[in-house]
């Protein structure tokens, strides 16, 4: 990281690489497929083959992201020419998120032909978190027997595929969570501080395997480490920000901004409290500095995307379909509080650890991210805010109360119709309910064809 310190255009070139993935994710997900689920052919052809490939890539640009950062992509490049650099970084593409992609769209598309659905939510959720290491391994061994001294070893592999599982699971829990938290009502600030509580336990154990030493040996290296806490910190985030909208009290509209001041406060604390290495006490101010800058942004990028989605395709998502105009123009108002607030903390932060250590937080972040690689930074920030969403669009067939409605007989002889008559989730919606309910009662359906 210590040539890229102090270089001209960092910072904005940070604040790009972010702002363009939230873009991305705005873009694709705002595109309408239909007026509303139905699990019929014609409206999920469009998401199936045209929408989700989009989806898909970009969440899989983690793989990608991981090789690239966990095996030092980035330190062989700088040996090679401009074009050969460019040759191998596509062939790790195409051999990580290219793989990872073929296997995940599989696992999708063919019981979508057959059902006109994707599988069941826990199909859905766990695949994706196991099959990831299917990347890290073929981008491994491959970039091994290239490269093998600028690879890590063996040893370090299977620490860095245990941190993968923790971090996968913590990942995986936080879409799955989505549905209880719209059946709580007082308890909704429960359901976020137990959220809270299990993100201090994943990265106290993140911690704990890559900074400790066995045997003589550290844990993986410091830029790894960093990179399993950003990725905890962008999904955390990102999903702490799509509950605002689905917020039914203020208190829990305002807990998850408060959560985060006690959080940065308690790791400024750590720092100054508690004796470390400097390499360690290094590792945790530039995850603290990308922390916070994921905070500072992140409220007002996925409040981006939500606004294109409640706008241009509402009754395609989970939540977002039944939000009211008055919960959603809360929402941004606690977005935009959210920011001001984050951005002070930030100011203040940057001139407390200025001040002692010579070193400014905002030129760390952007220090850290131009070592990774401009496309690797786009690559995480797109796949936290594509991952969340995914799972809340009523084409992936997430049903987060397991009651597929549309599974039914009649139902999927509705679908198999296909000629525009109402569904069960257009009623639902119409009476102002999303599709998926905890409290679900059969509907009797008034079955009519709508004029096209």
């Amino acid at each position: 990281m210590q040539p890229h310190l102090g270089k001209k255009g960092g910072k904005t070139n940070a604040v790009l690489c972010v702002g363009a993935a939230f873009l991305s994710a705005a873009v694709v997900n705002s595109i309408p497929t239909s007026r509303a689920f139905t699990g019929g052919v014609e409206g999920n052809r469009v998401f199936l083959f045209a929408l989700f490939p989009t989806q898909i890539f970009l969440v899989s640009g983690l793989g990608f992201a991981g090789v690239s950062i966990f095996f030092n992509l980035g330190d062989i490049c700088e040996g090679l020419t401009g074009r050969e650099a460019l040759v191998l970084r596509s062939k790790s593409y195409l051999l990580t998120t290219g793989i990872w992609v073929m296997v995940t769209y599989f696992v999708f598309v063919l019981p979508s032909n057959l059902l006109w659905v994707s599988p069941a939510p826990w199909v859905a959720m766990l695949q994706t978190n196991v099959t990831i290491l299917i990347p890290l391994i073929v981008g491994y061994k491959y970039l091994k027997s290239h490269y093998p001294t600028h690879v890590p070893s063996f040893e370090e592999l299977k620490r860095l595929l245990v941190l993968v599982v923790i971090d996968g699971i913590f990942i995986g829990i936080l879409p799955l969570s989505i549905g209880l938290y719209m059946t709580l009502d007082k308890w909704q600030p429960a359901l976020v501080v137990g959220i809270g509580v299990y993100r201090v336990l994943s990265t106290a154990a993140i911690e704990k395997i890559a900074l400790g030493t066995k045997n003589g040996n550290k844990g993986i290296s410091t830029g790894s480490f960093i990179v399993f806490m950003l990725v905890i910190d962008m999904m955390y985030e990102t999903y702490a920000c799509s509950l605002l909208a689905g917020a039914k009290s203020g208190y829990a509209l305002a807990l998850p901004p408060m959560m985060d001041l006690g959080g940065n406060i308690g790791a400024m604390a750590f720092l100054w409290l508690y004796p470390v290495s400097p390499g360690t006490q290094f590792a945790f101010l530039v995850s603290l500095a990308l922390r916070e800058m994921v905070e500072m942004m992140v409220s007002i990028g996925v409040m981006t995307v939500f606004t294109g989605i409640y706008y241009f395709n509402r009754y395609d998502f989970y939540m977002i379909d039944v939000v009211l105009s008055e919960a959603f123009r809360n929402a941004w108002l606690m977005a935009i509080s959210d920011f001001i607030g984050e951005l002070i903390v930030f100011v203040i932060l940057e001139r407390m650890v200025y001040k002692t250590r010579k070193v400014s937080l905002f030129d760390l972040g952007q220090a850290y991210i131009r070592s990774i690689g401009k496309f690797e930074m786009f690559s995480l920030t797109a796949c936290s805010v594509m991952y969340i969403l995914m799972f809340m669009n009523y084409h992936m067939g997430c049903d987060y109360f397991f009651n597929f409605e549309w599974m039914t007989e009649e139902n999927l002889a509705i679908a198999a119709r296909n000629n525009r008559t109402v569904s069960w989730c257009e009623l639902l919606q119409n009476d102002g309910f999303s599709c998926y309910n905890y409290d679900y009662t059969p509907m009797i359906y008034n079955v009519t064809v709508v004029p096209k």
